[in-house]
């Protein structure tokens, strides 16, 4: 008998509104959450590569320079021979790059930490 009323209509408006709101509030932080486990599965795979290449590069500098081993690199399913300065210019550059994506990366994931504790 609320709607019998004369205010009643309009709570039940609000009741609605209210619902839908809470709603679209819950999905955002379903999405939001989902973005922020991706993102943190993104760093954990830029800090392994940044440490796989440094390693790498850590056990070649173990060798001697005048060393004529031969030396390879992966390049998607082969393997070419390459000089030992160019494998270390490579190793060098994607540590670098690796070291750049995960600061951009735990920036996305503070911006996100932010975002959903805003959305609960």
């Amino acid at each position: 008998s609320r709607a019998a009323m004369p205010g009643g209509m309009p709570y039940r408006n609000l009741d609605s509104s209210i619902s839908k709101e809470v709603n679209d509030l819950q999905q955002q932080l379903i999405a939001t959450t989902k973005e922020y486990r991706m993102v943190k599965a993104n760093i954990m795979k830029a800090q392994n590569g940044k440490r796989s290449n440094e390693l790498t590069k850590a056990e070649l500098e173990k060798l001697p320079q005048g060393t004529d081993a031969k030396m390879y690199r992966s390049v998607g399913k082969m393997f070419m021979l390459t000089s030992r300065l160019d494998i270390m210019t490579h190793l060098e550059e994607s540590a670098k790059k690796e070291g750049k994506e995960e600061i951009s990366l735990t920036a996305k994931l503070d911006y996100l930490d932010r975002r959903m504790k805003s959305q609960q």
